[in-house]
């Protein structure tokens, strides 16, 4: 789970990847931590060409669950437009804890790597812009709230 979290995607049982050799020390320590030091191995290099990239990307990563999540996370957001006070209060703290799973879940693969249009973009760039839109508001309810006691 923790290497999951650090973003590495296992295409076959007891082997697990990345595009992103900064994640080594993440992942050295979840190695660590397990007393397997003296049992796993690493490397970084590129991919070279044996077998197919998307494939080994679709065996390691499940991101057509990643995408279905996005879907949800969208289907419940976008659009989504609360009027002042108490409902964007409440939308923007169910905004943030809808997103904040995220981080755990994605990867964050390089473009290349992932479909062509991949939903994680457009559901980034609807957070960010409806965390925006509705920050301010909110915080204003908040302080209200919070004077009020």
């Amino acid at each position: 789970t923790r290497l999951t979290w650090a973003g590495l995607g296992s295409p076959v049982p007891g082997l697990w990847i990345s595009p992103h050799t900064s994640r080594e020390a993440e992942a050295k320590q979840v190695v660590e931590s397990l007393g397997l030091q003296d049992e796993v191995f690493s490397f970084c290099g590129p991919f070279s060409g044996i077998g197919s990239e998307r494939a080994m990307v679709d065996q390691a990563w499940h991101l057509d669950d990643l995408a279905t999540a996005y879907e949800d996370f969208l289907r419940e957001f976008a659009g989504m437009r609360p009027d002042s006070g108490d409902p964007v209060l409440l939308a923007q703290v169910r905004l943030v804890n809808s997103w904040r799973r995220f981080p755990r879940l994605d990867p964050q693969l390089p473009r290349e790597l992932l479909p062509t249009q991949w939903i994680g973009v457009r559901a980034a760039n609807i957070f960010s812009d409806l965390h925006g839109d509705w920050h301010t508001s909110a915080q204003r309810h908040w302080a209200t709230l919070a004077r009020e006691d």
